[in-house]
């Protein structure tokens, strides 16, 4: 393919060659173009092209002038003249114009063409491969399954539970592998709190729940989530004897002080490890990033659990009044959970471990909570789900819903908790392991990797070896860590425990 941009000498010594092999009584312009044509002249811009191979062809001509003037017959040096005095119309024809676009038409359809055998080729190939590996689906492991789904059935690697069409075939597959991987939010609860909140959950009224309260306040030994499960319902019958939550119209604001700081906020408050950052404050991650990126556009957030050691995020929330806002809210919520797992990757350097860590988010809605989670698939593969969702009822008649959502914070609490353990861990072990191989890894930091200049290729081979091999020893041993890691309360129980639930139940009957 010849240009003008590219191939102008190329044409223009075409365009000489035809001159110089024609009569001149025989030259035709068409004639002329078509040569260029059949060579590969393609033409971009139609007018501009011709009016510059108007001008190269007229100069051409020009030249022959200038040379053979005294040799041409009289017709021979009309026809030069004649062409030199109307090339500007000439080069800009219709019939030179419809040349020139018809040859743009004929090679942009073989192109089209030839880009439909193409993509049906890979179309095909794409389809034998996924054929391919779906047989292998079953032996998978949850998190490759995930990430099978993630690259066949996801939009731009990222595979949101919430709206990716998957076909049937996999549902049942998916029940197991939602399980496994705890993409919903299970209770994790001490039976202490277990207790209250059942206590809330009998009740039918003010009267019983005063009583309730009445007994809690007379007690003083209570732990941290048992005085906020007593909290918030003090709280939330003032709000209900109120009839606030059956009127519409509360903004933001409202929420924030007569709701979300009872039922949210108050349960991270007796966390020495943690903060809470409150109204419009930047995210840390986004400040991160705009120190690598100047470019970057920092985040404001209505709640931030921050870490006081390392000053990382751990989980976010917005707040809406009314569901005006709450769609790029969940945007801008996936957009950070995304941006937190790039920066954990670049510290943890490691798909395996990755695989262990959760970027979590929640949204509030008015009186309803939902919580959504992330995680890195693979370094170019996401996940994002739904952990659940939950409300604060607006009368004191459904008691039972509000104990569900307090157990839901306070759960949340702990795996959030957990979860931020899990890459602490993995950095204090990448961090012994600096000290005792004696380097600091700075690439995180400089985003730039040196390669040794040596010449010695088989000792750079060998390096690699070994560092792969530590590597590995690295990622098993901090593995092994992290699954046999535990919270530090005792006494906490889920689902699977229903034998020491149904025991605990059985004898405290018979005490009464």
């Amino acid at each position: 393919m010849l240009t003008l941009v590219e191939d102008e000498a190329k044409i223009e010594e075409c365009l000489k060659k035809y001159l110089q092999e024609t009569k001149v009584l025989d030259w035709k312009y068409e004639n002329a173009i078509r040569e260029i044509l059949d060579l590969g002249f393609q033409s971009y811009e139609v007018e501009t092209d011709l009016k510059k191979l108007g001008g190269m062809y007229k100069s051409l001509i020009q030249h022959v002038k200038d040379e053979h003037w005294e040799t041409y017959s009289k017709d021979e040096n009309q026809k030069i003249t004649h062409i030199i005095e109307h090339m500007d119309f000439l080069s800009t024809a219709a019939p030179i114009k419809k040349l020139l676009k018809e040859k743009k038409y004929q090679i942009e359809y073989k192109q089209s063409l030839e880009n439909t055998v193409l993509d049906a080729r890979e179309e095909e190939e794409y389809k034998k491969k996924k054929k391919a590996e779906e047989k292998r689906f079953d032996k998978l492991s949850p998190t490759k399954k995930f990430a099978h789904l993630a690259k066949y059935y996801g939009e731009d690697g990222v595979l949101d539970l919430n709206t990716a069409n998957i076909p049937r075939r996999f549902s049942k597959q998916l029940r197991s592998m939602k399980a496994k991987c705890n993409i919903v939010l299970q209770p994790l609860v001490t039976l202490e709190e277990r207790e209250m909140l059942l206590d809330i959950s009998k009740c039918q009224n003010t009267a019983g729940v005063e009583k309730l309260l009445t007994t809690w306040y007379s007690k003083y030994d209570f732990m941290p989530n048992c005085r906020f499960i007593r909290f918030a319902l003090a709280a939330g019958l003032e709000i209900w004897n109120s009839k606030a939550l059956t009127k519409k119209g509360h903004g933001e604001d409202w929420f924030r002080m007569h709701l979300y700081s009872n039922v949210w906020d108050k349960a991270f408050f007796d966390d020495d490890e943690f903060e809470t950052k409150r109204s419009e404050c930047f995210s840390q991650v986004m400040k991160v990033l705009k120190e690598i990126d100047g470019d970057t556009r920092l985040q404001r957030l209505d709640f931030i659990l921050r870490d006081l050691n390392t000053d990382n995020d751990v989980m976010t929330a917005e707040e809406k009044p009314t569901l005006k806002g709450v769609k790029a809210d969940i945007k801008k919520g996936e957009q950070l959970k995304k941006n937190t797992l790039y920066l954990w990757s670049k510290q943890v350097k490691s798909n395996v471990l990755m695989e262990e860590l959760e970027a979590i988010s929640c949204q509030w809605q008015g009186t309803k909570l939902t919580i959504y989670g992330s995680r890195l698939l693979s370094s170019d593969l996401i996940l994002t789900y739904k952990k659940g969702t939950f409300h604060i009822p607006v009368s004191v008649r459904h008691l039972s819903e509000f104990s569900k959502l307090l157990m839901a914070v306070i759960s949340l609490k702990r795996i959030v908790k957990l979860n931020y353990t899990k890459f602490t861990l993995i950095l204090e072990e990448k961090y012994k392991n600096e000290i005792e191989n004696l380097v600091f890894d700075e690439e995180f930091l400089n985003e730039v990797s040196f390669i040794s200049n040596s010449t010695d290729s088989n000792n750079g081979e060998a390096e690699t070896d070994e560092d792969e091999k530590n590597n590995d020893d690295f990622v098993e041993t901090t593995l092994a860590k992290i699954k046999n890691l535990k919270m530090d309360e005792k006494g906490l129980k889920k689902f699977s425990d229903w034998e020491d639930l149904l025991l605990h139940d059985r004898t405290k009957r018979r005490r009464i």
